[in-house]
């Protein structure tokens, strides 16, 4: 958000920093051509390597890790993942909040206003490791 704000919300509507941050740095609205991160050297079901990601975007439409696409609108924290292995637990919580009214009125849409995660992983001979963001 920041960047965002540095390059176009506090600066002139033609300045170099807000073309700069939409045509070089965020170049799509629609997500056309964009490359999610995934998690490389996963092993699906019939042994072979693969990539997964799941994503969130826009008011908000929610892809998950098996392809589906839906459009949420629920107003609430949710869990986004979870995952309950033998070695590795995780956990991502996502806030939805609805948009502000606008010129119209009220928006009846909700976006991703936060999100917070917890993992661990459990190595060898029963020590953690931790990580929060």
């Amino acid at each position: 958000m920041v960047p965002y704000y540095l390059c176009c919300m506090w600066q002139e509507e033609q300045a170099v920093g807000c073309e700069t941050y939409r045509f070089e740095r965020r170049p799509t609205q629609d997500c056309v051509s964009y490359q999610a991160p995934a998690v490389a050297n996963t092993v699906s079901r019939d042994q072979s390597q693969s990539c997964v990601a799941a994503t969130v975007f826009g008011d908000p439409h929610v892809v998950t890790f098996d392809n589906l696409e839906y459009t949420f609108n629920g107003k609430g924290e949710f869990v986004l993942v979870r995952a309950n292995s033998r070695n590795t637990k995780l956990d991502v919580q996502g806030r939805f909040e609805q948009l502000p009214n606008n010129f119209y009125g009220e928006v009846l849409a909700t976006q991703l206003t936060a999100i917070a995660g917890k993992s661990r992983l459990w190595r060898g001979s029963g020590h953690t490791a931790h990580r929060h963001r």
